[in-house]
């Protein structure tokens, strides 16, 4: 079919161009998507919205899944990358690295700050909006989840979707395999630690252990200086 490599390529880059303009007119109107699905659910104890399941937000998953796809694709070149991640993220800040494979429900509501970082393998159900600060690093593997089932069995045949926000600081670490559920904050130059399993709001400088456990704080000298020289220094 192909008689050089880089005419593969060149096939391969306009069909991901194609998956691109494809998307782009779905995942513009992607809150208006939601707001069709959104319902009042009273024993939602949170700070986001609830859905249920409409044909609109299943397209823009579907293109969303598709733009993955290419993203991971071991011929897709840098460029067409950039070009997926500026259509598929709500916020595509300066020098952002997201490594494949990637897993999100909808991209549009993830907002990376200018130098964050996503290792290989990350998930991010984003049917609520996460945001991750400059510089934030997270590991391989990690999870982050911002939607949730009712607690009765016969509600959940109802297909309702609660969701809770998430947002974690600028110059945050977070290390690889770690779960992060929706509705917490994780304060600015935090570390939490490989495996951790974080529920509950985070401080700024301290590290994170386990189940919600803050180990220490960070000191000064591992900082680079107090909390009020490193907000200065850096913003």
């Amino acid at each position: 079919m192909f008689s050089t490599e880089k005419e593969y390529l060149e096939w391969h880059s306009n069909r991901v161009q194609n998956a691109i303009q494809a998307a782009k007119p779905i995942l513009a109107e992607f809150e208006e998507r939601l707001n069709v699905a959104e319902v009042t659910y009273i024993k939602h104890v949170g700070k986001g919205r609830a859905f249920v399941g409409r044909t609109e937000w299943y397209e823009a998953q579907d293109h969303c899944r598709n733009l993955q796809e290419f993203y991971r694709h071991c011929d897709t070149n840098e460029a067409d990358r950039k070009a997926i991640l500026e259509t598929l993220l709500g916020t595509a800040g300066k020098n952002i690295i997201v490594k494949p494979e990637i897993t999100f429900d909808f991209g549009k509501n993830i907002h990376m700050d200018d130098n964050s970082f996503l290792n290989v393998n990350v998930t991010i159900l984003d049917w609520a909006p996460v945001y991750i600060g400059e510089g934030t690093k997270i590991g391989a593997n990690s999870c982050l989840y911002t939607v949730g089932h009712p607690f009765a069995p016969a509600e959940r045949l109802d297909y309702v979707l609660a969701t809770n926000p998430m947002r974690i600081g600028k110059r945050v670490w977070v290390g690889g395999g770690c779960t992060i559920s929706g509705g917490v904050t994780i304060g600015d130059y935090s570390i939490i630690g490989t495996g951790a399993v974080v529920t509950k709001d985070v401080p700024a400088g301290v590290i994170v252990v386990g189940t919600n456990k803050i180990l220490r704080e960070l000191t000064p000298d591992e900082l680079g200086g107090s909390m009020d020289e490193i907000a200065r220094k850096i913003g």
